[in-house]
């Protein structure tokens, strides 16, 4: 491989970069929008999502992501928490199996059903005991999140912490992106 094509690819898998749908083009990917002022106009348009991330881990006294999907893996784009790192610990940069958080299954509503069976079987193979999923079970966990709004995690991932999850985007950035709230299961 070329030291581009490597390149490309890395930046692919950190989320940098989005490539669009059956093209070869690639677009700033929802990672980019909350590097830093490097990028002109991009933390303006997250400003109001990272404020509303803030505010709601002050409210509630609790963890929030902000999370997108690179590949088959929910990445956290942004972390805002009140609890000591101990509790609940995503970072920035952080990668989940899709299949076993309530973020990444609120992702996979917006993937058609040839790559949520893709994205499954990947998880399986990297999930530990028991986290792996059955195909069937799964489709119907989506589409009740479909018809609910929000996902949920309910200790699935991390026993005894739970997490909500919802999708929502911005116009910067071309992908969905998740906002989760997690904390201790007796909150």
């Amino acid at each position: 491989q070329s030291s581009t094509t490597m390149l490309l690819q890395s930046l692919l898998d950190l989320g940098y970069v989005t490539r669009l749908p059956g093209t070869r083009r690639f677009v700033s990917g929802a990672r980019t929008a909350f590097i830093g002022s490097g990028i002109r106009g991009r933390m303006e348009d997250t400003l109001p999502l990272r404020e509303f991330a803030d505010r709601m881990a002050r409210d509630l006294r609790e963890t929030v992501v902000v999370g997108t999907q690179q590949g088959p893996w929910l990445q956290y784009v942004y972390v805002s928490s009140t609890k000591p790192v101990a509790q609940i610990h995503p970072r920035v940069g952080m990668k989940r199996l899709m299949t076993c958080t309530a973020a990444g299954r609120a992702l996979l509503t917006h993937n058609p059903e040839k790559r949520v069976r893709l994205i499954a079987r990947h998880n399986n193979a990297h999930a530990g005991a028991g986290l792996q999923v059955e195909e069937p079970e799964l489709f119907d966990e989506l589409e009740r999140i479909r018809r609910q709004g929000f996902s949920e995690s309910c200790g699935r991932l991390i026993p005894g912490i739970h997490n909500i999850s919802v999708t929502t985007s911005l116009g910067a950035v071309p992908t969905p992106l998740v906002v989760g709230v997690g904390g201790p299961a007796e909150h």
